[in-house]
């Protein structure tokens, strides 16, 4: 439905500007009836009629009067276009309804469609309707309104209409009272729908924060100002409030609220919240406590970050452990062996414990280092140029397992816990990933299912955890369950190890990183209560994604370090490597390398540098810059990797060389958290569905307006080359397509807005990596304006599979099967039932004489 508010505040705002109201008026339409339905005429003006709220309630509006409780302004969207058939049906019964009594409307003429692509079933539904006497087809709307005087007036939609207590409720009245009752709600971002809640409808709410709002949000007098007005105006009890980031809301593209989306996610805790109330029942919640994005040490879940703001003494003590680690590496630190061996020695994690490295955030007071994101990422750099395995393990054990708790623990958890972890006395894994749920994180399965004490059981498997079986704690996300069988959403939980339930599962094998331990959590019925939870209820998703996008960061400002680290050693061989023409370092083909691996470095380093200066700020760092960050540290690291192996030739192949451990464990860089496509397929995404928040950080924080038209500019463009490419069964892969080279353009774009940004970030590397940039943009945006080439369009997946048929026929496929060796327990060494681990079946004892194979025991339970 229009909203009458908005018609007068346009009006106003533009009467100075020559507008007249009268030129104003009011359409209904849609893709089904070629945009156009009814319409206004032109210089006549908008008729408004306000009508009794209650009569309205009940789909016989009349106009109201002083004895009207409640009043709604509706807004006429004109008569009928000519050619067409407009009826209001009673969808229950298809019959006719009258002049003011509200109904589906149902349309028919030359101009409606005839049918969906490929969606039959659909079609013979919404296009191919019956009216009560057998009169048809009509195409069903979906949207209810009424005639009055022959003029329509669109009332909502059919499925969106909130029945609580018998009574009807349209979504929008209750919208617009939310988002008038607090300054900090974004207006015209709201959805309002019902929920089932122990077979009883209840009103759920979901609203965005104005961006301004965020960082001062008080979300619990936000909550209550919600509930009063909705109160007061409709006379209805909020059963749940979730207060999301900006530009969150589900909608569809044109910019309609997809409310029932918004319910959905809800329910299945993936909504971006920074706040969520709950009306109190069973279920108790922990108290609630605002939440920001970028910077959660804010809220008062963080309190004990006291030294953290110490910039002066920060800088110092990062100073002092980067030097200590210089002088450590070279005598206590030995890479090979750990690959080897598959561990890292016990000295090294206490070493590092004791010199602050496993708390580079905490507190001093409590053991840890108390540095400012710049320095915590300055470490970061150096403990890339020294090895890339233990860079991975502080950043586990940091960024992923320590930040959650500090941010969104517990009291008694800051307070025992932390001191733990900081200190180096205990480790901490966060484990979130699943089998199934590797780039899609909303796809976990594992649950938490009340167990009638006030607590949860939880279950489900947890694969490739880093440092999984060597923590004393475990970080794992899980769907929040409660009595009525309803999901709250995924929620965040604080596992002590050794915990019953808590079951250690087998180690991968890695082909790299080989000295940190990646394994198998099994959750087998842990019982965890509200004392163990991180944040609120339904709030594991935001704990999850706010922690693993400093988890990007971390792992690109790991590529910096290590990425210099093989400049230095390129130029260690080529200054000694003798060619027939000179030496190596003087050939064309080392220069062009090294050079370009200069300039990508000074530009990543001001990309990171500008990341801690953001996280310092408390700014609302856009999505797609962790996108960028992720991409272009580890892809500009395996870039180097692959030409220190080509350099050194035949030595690079050497595992005594060096190189071939940095590149194994180089090349995962590219795919921890979220593989470098995912990271290009999401930027470009959200390229083309013109992302605000991207807009606005380019233009305000960046100031880079020109990059900003731009960027949205070659969105369009390549729309319209791409989208209308191939045959109709093709479109998907249009879709695909345009992601990718919008995500390719993009990130040269916005790496190049972060560098122009920086006026004290000027030298002879950095102004050639911002031209190489501008290079890689034109670049991008040839290929997204261009058709795809002949020899470029992808075979379809049938013809895929049928030379992978032809492959077979040509050359097998083998898999191997000889016996490996055994690692099994033999089964006459086990424990019998009973002794506390459960046992296979055993064996029965053969004759003396006899000899036997034994079968495969059922388990390695050891």
């Amino acid at each position: 439905p229009i909203d009458a508010r908005a018609l007068d505040r346009f009006a106003e705002a533009f009467a100075g500007c020559g507008l007249r109201r009268e030129a104003l008026y009011a359409c209904y339409g849609m893709a089904e009836s070629t945009l156009l339905a009814t319409g206004g005429i032109a210089g006549a003006g908008v008729r408004c009629l306000e009508v009794d709220a209650d009569s309205l309630a009940a789909h016989r509006p009349v106009p109201a009067d002083e004895k009207s409780r409640q009043r709604t302004r509706l807004v006429s969207c004109g008569f009928s276009v000519e050619g067409q058939d407009l009826r209001i049906v009673d969808a229950a019964t298809n019959a006719v309804r009258a002049e003011n009594q509200v109904g589906e409307i149902w349309l028919r003429g030359p101009h409606i469609a005839p049918s969906y692509w490929g969606k039959p079933d659909v079609t013979e539904q919404t296009m191919r309707a019956s009216l009560a006497d057998g009169d048809g087809p009509w195409l069903r709307t979906g949207d209810l309104g009424f005639l009055r005087d022959g003029e329509l007036y669109v009332t909502g939609r059919i499925k969106d209409v909130v029945i609580i207590r018998g009574k009807n409720h349209y979504p929008q009245d209750i919208e617009r009272t939310v988002e008038l009752c607090h300054p900090a709600l974004q207006t015209g971002a709201c959805s309002a729908f019902a929920l089932t809640v122990d077979e009883t409808e209840r009103l759920g709410i979901v609203v965005e924060v104005q961006r301004t709002a965020l960082k001062s949000l008080a979300g619990e007098d936000v909550a209550t100002a919600i509930r009063r007005a909705v109160m007061e105006e409709h006379e209805l009890t909020v059963h749940v409030i979730a207060l999301v980031r900006p530009v969150t809301l589900p909608k569809t593209s044109s910019g309609k609220l997809q409310r029932f989306a918004a319910r959905d996610a809800l329910q299945a805790g993936t909504l971006e919240s920074v706040f969520l109330w709950r009306e109190p029942s069973g279920l108790e919640s922990p108290p609630a406590s605002p939440m920001r994005s970028t910077n959660p040490s804010d809220s008062p879940a963080s309190a004990p970050l006291p030294d953290s703001a110490d910039n002066h003494g920060s800088r110092n003590r990062a100073n002092e452990i980067i030097t200590w680690l210089r002088e450590y590496a070279d005598t206590r630190i030995n890479s090979r062996l750990m690959d080897e061996r598959r561990c890292i020695p016990p000295h090294i994690v206490l070493d590092f414990g004791n010199h602050g490295i496993l708390g580079l955030q905490a507190p001093c007071a409590i053991g840890g280092a108390g540095l400012t994101y710049r320095d915590t990422l300055r470490v970061a750099v150096q403990m890339g140029a020294i090895d890339i395995n233990l860079s991975s393990f502080i950043g586990v054990h940091n960024a992923l397992g320590l930040r959650p708790i500090m941010h969104y623990g517990t009291a008694a958890m800051r307070a025992d816990v932390l001191p733990r972890l900081a200190s180096g006395r205990e480790l901490v894994a966060f484990a979130f990933t699943e089998p199934g749920a590797g780039s899609n994180p909303r796809a976990i399965a594992a649950k938490a299912t009340p167990d009638g004490a006030g607590g949860w059981r939880l279950h489900g498997s947890k694969k490739w955890i880093g440092t999984g079986t060597w923590a004393g704690w475990i970080v794992v996300s899980a769907h929040l369950i409660d009595d009525g069988g309803s999901d709250r959403g995924i929620t965040a939980f604080l596992l002590r190890q050794g915990a019953p339930g808590l079951r250690m599962g087998t180690e991968e094998l890695t082909m790299g990183m080989r000295g940190m331990v990646q394994n198998t959590v099994h959750l087998e019925g842990v019982r965890v209560g509200p004392e163990d939870m991180l944040g609120q209820p339904g709030q594991g998703m935001f704990v999850a994604q706010e922690t693993m996008k400093f988890g990007r960061l971390f792992i690109s400002t790991v590529s910096l370090g290590t990425l210099q680290r093989c400049v230095q050693l390129m130029l260690r061989y080529a200054t000694n490597r003798p060619m027939s023409t000179g030496r190596l370092l003087d050939n064309v083909i080392s220069r062009d390398r090294l050079s370009d691996h200069i300039m990508r470095i000074a530009a990543l380093r001001t990309l990171i540098a500008q990341f801690g200066d953001w996280y310092e700020a408390g700014l609302d760092i856009p999505e797609e810059f962790f996108a960028v960050v992720k991409y272009v540290g580890p892809e500009s690291l395996g870039v180097a990797l692959d030409h220190l192996l080509q350099m050194f030739g035949g030595r690079g192949y050497i595992e005594t060389n060096i190189v071939p451990q940095l590149y194994r464990d180089g090349r995962l860089l590219r795919i921890f958290e979220g593989p470098t496509e995912t990271m290009v397929m999401f930027l470009g995404s959200r390229i083309a569905s013109q992302s605000r928040p991207l807009d606005d950080f380019l233009r305000t924080q960046l100031r880079a307006p020109a990059i900003a038209d731009q960027v949205f500019a070659a969105a369009e463009v390549a729309k319209r080359q791409h989208l209308a490419q191939g045959d109709l069964s093709e479109q998907s892969l249009g879709v695909q397509r345009v992601s990718k080279l919008l995500g390719e353009f993009g990130i040269h774009a916005l790496w190049l807005a972060v560098t122009e940004a920086d006026p004290t970030a000027d030298d002879v590397a950095l102004n050639r990596g911002r031209r190489w940039l501008r290079h890689e943009m034109a670049q991008g945006y040839a290929r997204l304006s261009q058709p795809i080439a002949d020899h470029a369009v992808p075979f379809k997946s049938a013809e895929i599979l049928a030379f992978a048929e032809r492959y077979r026929a040509s050359i097998g496929d083998v898999e191997q099967h000889c016996a490996g060796e055994e690692h099994a327990l033999d089964p006459l060494l086990r424990r019998a039932p009973g002794d506390g681990v459960p046992a296979a079946t055993p064996l029965p004892v053969p004759p003396a004489a006899a000899s036997f194979t034994p079968a495969p025991p059922a388990s390695a339970t050891g």
